[in-house]
Order: C-alpha cells, then sequence, then structure tokens
C-alpha cells in the first residue's frame, strides 16, 4: 500500500513513492566529481594561498638589502685597514729615525675605532642576510618535499601522471 499526501491547496496528490523517485532524480542531477578532480581542487586551495610566497619573496627583498649594505662596507672596511697599515708603518719608521709620531698614533687609535664600528656593522649585515638565506633554503625545500607528496598523490590515482622531474618544473618558482 502507498501512502499519499494530499495537499488541500493542490489537487495533485504526491505518493511517498513518487517523493523518493524525485529526490533520487535529483540526486542524479547532481554531478559528482571524480577523484582527480576533488584532488587538483585541494592542490589549487594549497597552491593558490600566496601566504608562503609571499614571506618568501619578503626574504629575497631582505637579503638582498642587507647584502647591498654589507658590500657598501666592504670597501670602507678594506680602506680603514689600509689607513691602519699606512700609519702603522710611519710610526715603525719615525721610531726608527728616534722619534715618537704622536699624531700618527692617535689617528691610528681613531682608525681602528672606524674599523671596529664598520665591522660591527657589517657583521651584523652578514648575520641577517645569512639568516634570511637560511630561511629562503628551508622554504625552498619544503615546498619541493610539499609538490612532491601532492605528485606522489596524483600518480597514484592518475597513472598518466608525467614523471617527477617534468611536473615540478612547472612550479619551480613558486612556494606551497
Amino acid at each position: 500500500m502507498v501512502d499519499s499526501l494530499v495537499d488541500p491547496k493542490h489537487p495533485k496528490s504526491y505518493t511517498l513513492e513518487n517523493q523518493n523517485i524525485n529526490q533520487i532524480n535529483m540526486s542524479k542531477t547532481k554531478v559528482e566529481k571524480t577523484p582527480i578532480e576533488l584532488l587538483t581542487k585541494a592542490f589549487l586551495e594549497d597552491f593558490n594561498d600566496n601566504e608562503l610566497q609571499e614571506r618568501y619573496e619578503q626574504f629575497e627583498r631582505t637579503v638582498k638589502e642587507f647584502k647591498g649594505r654589507y658590500n657598501e662596507l666592504v670597501p670602507k672596511i678594506n680602506q680603514s685597514i689600509d689607513n691602519s697599515k699606512g700609519l702603522a708603518v710611519m710610526i715603525v719608521e719615525s721610531a726608527k729615525m728616534g722619534f715618537l709620531n704622536e699624531q700618527a698614533i692617535e689617528r691610528i687609535k681613531k682608525e681602528e675605532s672606524i674599523f671596529e664600528d664598520l665591522k660591527k656593522d657589517a657583521d651584523y649585515y652578514k648575520e641577517k642576510f645569512l639568516h634570511e638565506e637560511e630561511l629562503i633554503s628551508k622554504y625552498k625545500k619544503n615546498s619541493e618535499t610539499k609538490f612532491f607528496h601532492w605528485w606522489k598523490t596524483f600518480k597514484a590515482i592518475d597513472k598518466k601522471t608525467e614523471p617527477w622531474l617534468t611536473w615540478k618544473r612547472q612550479y619551480e618558482n613558486k612556494i606551497i
């Protein structure tokens, strides 16, 4: 026996059986995604999340800036070393002649102070850019690992997936 539902406002009767058929038909109209489509969607969500990419690019800018500052100091440090050497030679030569060159001694003290300040700044910049380069390296490694895991998953679902070395080339400049 089939239960029927009658809506007094609508003379048309619906049976539960008809309702079930309609629900089945509606669920058939929903397009079910294949595993590869679902995987691709998840991959693209990860791929399109640019937070790590932006951080990586900031690290690169920071390295460039600190290396630039460091490289600006190198000639100044070298000049300071040369100045100190010249003053040291002058002091030794004046001592050989039997007198003490007080001006040269004062100048060499100033030059050593300048050298220490420049070296301190250069060491700071070098430490900073080396730290940022280390972060860049870690981001690259982690990103390649994530890409490899994605590739392995694609390969497990779709045997037509191209080989790893070919597949990864398209993502070489992307950090996920």
